[in-house]
């Protein structure tokens, strides 16, 4: 007993949560496995690699000590599950191109043209189905099209732009 308190003694010589998570790395796979079906109470799904147990076991465990999500993120999580599950994705969150749209670029003194079209791009007579396709075609280099058409900033201007 510390102090005269069970509690205390018992909160003294428990593992703290940083000790719990480094040691799954250290079990054997049945023991990350007991340790799974401990903190989700629910059968192990298939197809997980050892690596991702240990991270949700890890994460699980900082969930409880910690808190957990706040509900408006967990909310947000929620309709983005959904979405992914009902369309099979859940887009980049960028711009949407309604067909119709002109998108110009001028590259090296010449201006180059690309409509959108409700299955692709038309670029110089030519169908697309990605605007990386066409801004390779006109650079000869890769490219991320949507950045090449001035559709999303680089990181560095995003992050300093959110600071």
């Amino acid at each position: 007993m510390l102090n005269g308190s069970p509690q205390l003694e018992t909160q003294a010589s428990a593992p703290s949560l940083q000790d719990r998570i480094s040691h799954l790395a250290a079990m054997s796979l049945q023991a990350v496995k007991k340790e799974w079906r401990f903190w989700y109470k629910h059968a192990l799904p298939s197809g997980l690699s050892r690596d991702l147990l240990t991270r949700a076991i890890a994460y699980r465990m900082q969930e409880k000590s910690l808190g957990g999500l706040d509900p408006r993120t967990r909310r947000k999580l929620n309709l983005l599950a959904t979405k992914l599950g009902a369309e099979g994705s859940i887009g980049d969150g960028g711009i949407t191109l309604r067909p119709g749209t002109k998108l110009l670029r001028t590259w090296h003194g010449k201006t180059y043209r690309v409509s959108v079209l409700p299955d692709g791009y038309e670029y110089d007579g030519k169908i697309f189905s990605s605007l990386s396709e066409i801004a390779n075609t006109i650079t000869g280099a890769h490219w991320s099209g949507p950045r090449f058409f001035g559709l999303k900033k680089k990181a560095s201007l995003t992050r300093e732009a959110s600071r």
